[in-house]
């Protein structure tokens, strides 16, 4: 069935699109925490990442979960993902990365760190506060690699446990510092329709 018409009784405009909830503006930091506003208020959340400078040429970019409150980061070998990188041109980059039983999620490997090299993406994650079903992600994002060509990336992954998340923490494979200009959680908007 399509849906073709959105309708609400308010009177009061309503927003459209995902709506912000926090953002960070990092640098030299080793690691990124978002640890508020991830709650049951809502069933999705993204989190998008502009502007992203390594470091480390060559680094990966990882995630984890964190638990509780303060977070205790979850770094057993209990992640699952799978990472399809393929490059727009230059060299012909392609490759696969997957795991079931990784100490976090690798979202791309291989960022550049020379001027003008970057990384942007969009994560999404879903029932993070639920206690019943297992986590689930998927992001996609595009990159710059070590040699200047351009990348892009799609991946998918869970972490298998039913118990809520309450945080997320980026972190880079190797380096002690990558820089973003902004990092934000979204929430989305769902307009009421009669």
């Amino acid at each position: 069935m399509a849906l073709t018409t959105i309708k609400s009784t308010s009177k009061v405009p309503q927003a459209v699109g995902w709506v912000p909830l926090q953002s960070t503006t990092a640098t030299t930091d080793a690691t990124i925490d978002i640890e508020t506003g991830i709650d049951s208020t809502y069933d999705v959340y993204k989190i998008v990442g502009t502007n992203i400078h390594m470091s480390d040429d060559g680094s990966a970019i990882f995630l984890r979960v964190g638990h509780g409150d303060p977070p205790t980061y979850q770094d057993g070998n209990t992640y699952d993902y799978a990472v399809q990188q393929v490059a727009i041109a230059g060299s012909a980059f392609e490759n696969a990365a997957s795991s079931t039983s990784a100490t976090s999620l690798n979202m791309v490997g291989g960022v550049g760190y020379d001027t003008g090299e970057n990384a942007n993406f969009t994560f999404r994650f879903y029932g993070a506060a639920g206690t019943v079903n297992f986590k689930m992600f998927h992001w996609m994002g595009t990159s710059h690699g070590t040699d200047g060509v351009q990348v892009n990336w799609v991946g998918h992954g869970g972490f298998p446990s039913v118990t809520a998340i309450t945080a997320i923490r980026f972190f880079a494979s190797s380096g002690t510092e990558h820089q973003l200009s902004a990092l934000c959680l979204h929430k989305p908007y769902l307009s009421p329709m009669v």
